[in-house]
């Protein structure tokens, strides 16, 4: 496969400028996502491995070339999508799934460079919720500079449920990673009464292909609520791929159509955001076993006042997210995985971005450049993967941005 080259990004002024020798310097923050999964799953991929190829079972070295990839672009950030990627400079938090899997998520941050000043370990499982079945997590980090620690940006990464049928579960679990998100990213409220947020990256294995359902309520901030969900959305952008008209979450979750907790918005000081509004949260978590999810009186009687936050026609938030890769709505896209065929199932997304004349452009949080992913034709040449080039059964995805300092 050819080797892979970086990609400046249109909105990158320095670039347009043609002042491409200062770009460096101005590299404030920067991230990538690394999906390495647990040695169990390695031997169970060895089952989907045909004579075309052979799998790469050399778990020792396995991390070599993540770990070489992540730490040659010298970024102050990365997300990885398992635990096992050698923690060399950076400070790691992980988290497994719930109940006995052992595998997870981990956010790596360099320690001389950030903070750690708040993180979520979000769990999808919910006991008796039936879309919520599942054992698969999210995690959501805010980072403060350490120099500037006025100067903080939001990380989050996740693992949804790999089942291609199953849109409605991943639709759920994303309302709740949103909802988390909403909870930490939230900075203050304008004159206008709208949300402030920090900057944003999010990043993961959705297990979802381009202008499929989650991908569009994360894109474009909204979905309407229709009745074609259930089933695998097409490669082309279709007006049938909604969901069925009908509540994801049960009410007592506590999180509306907007994606927000509902007592967590209506306990908001406009002034700042306190890190105690987990106590609002209702939402299950086995880590945190002495957290009430039960609503008093007063929250009921509130919350069936607002009945129609939780049972409207559409899904939405207010986010504002763009995604550092583009992809053909026609399904022609560059490739970050195997499932059967190549295709694209992860994705690095960052906001909040800013509308001008009916356009998105970038917020505080200035995408600068990427790193390319193959097309078909070049990750044909892998035949499979993990192998000695790629450590991985996805492909990585590095960006680096930029994040204004006022002086």
């Amino acid at each position: 496969m050819p080797r892979r080259s970086a990609i400046i990004a249109q909105s990158c002024s320095a670039l347009k400028n043609g002042n491409v020798s200062n770009l460096r310097r101005h590299i404030k923050s920067a991230h990538s996502t690394v999906n390495i999964d647990e040695d169990n799953a390695i031997h169970d991929k060895v089952e989907e491995v045909d004579n075309s190829g052979t799998l790469n079972l050399n778990l020792n070295n396995r991390n070599e070339p993540s770990t070489s990839q992540v730490t040659s672009q010298t970024v102050p950030q990365v997300t990885s999508q398992s635990s096992q990627i050698r923690n060399i400079r950076y400070k790691g938090i992980f988290k497994k799934r719930t109940r006995e899997k052992n595998d997870g998520c981990a956010i790596y941050f360099r320690e001389n460079k950030f903070n750690l000043k708040e993180h979520s370990f979000v769990e999808y499982f919910q006991p008796n919720v039936n879309l919520l079945n599942r054992d698969n997590i999210g995690i959501v980090v805010r980072l403060a500079l350490r120099n500037l620690p006025d100067k903080t940006i939001v990380v989050a990464t996740t693992h949804l449920l790999y089942n291609p049928k199953r849109h409605d579960i991943k639709l759920a679990q994303m309302q709740i990673l949103l909802a988390e998100i909403d909870r930490i990213a939230y900075k203050s409220t304008d004159e206008s009464g709208k949300a402030i947020y920090f900057p944003i990256i999010l990043t993961g294995d959705f297990n979802l292909k381009p202008y499929t359902i989650v991908h569009d309520l994360i894109m474009n901030g909204f979905v309407k609520k229709s009745w074609n969900c259930y089933c695998q959305a097409p490669h082309k952008y279709s007006s049938m791929t909604h969901l069925p008209y009908t509540k994801l979450l049960p009410f007592r979750l506590g999180i509306t159509d907007s994606c927000q907790h509902y007592n967590v918005i209506q306990n908001r000081n406009s002034i700042q955001r306190e890190i105690s509004d987990f106590k609002f949260v209702k939402l299950y978590n086995s880590e945190r076993k002495s957290q009430s999810t039960m609503y008093n009186n007063h929250d009921w009687r509130r919350l069936c006042l607002d009945y129609n936050k939780f049972d409207s026609c559409w899904l939405h938030h207010d986010l504002n997210f763009g995604s550092v890769y583009s992809y053909d709505k026609d399904g022609i896209n560059d490739v970050t995985t195997f499932q059967s065929e190549w295709c694209t199932v992860d994705y690095i997304f960052y906001g909040p971005l800013k509308k001008v004349d009916e356009l998105k452009i970038d917020g505080d949080l200035k995408l600068l450049s990427y790193l390319k992913l193959p097309n078909v034709s070049q990750a044909n040449i892998l035949r499979v993967i993990p192998n000695e080039v790629c450590s991985s059964d996805h492909l990585p995805l590095l960006a680096t941005f930029h994040l204004p300092i006022d002086v």
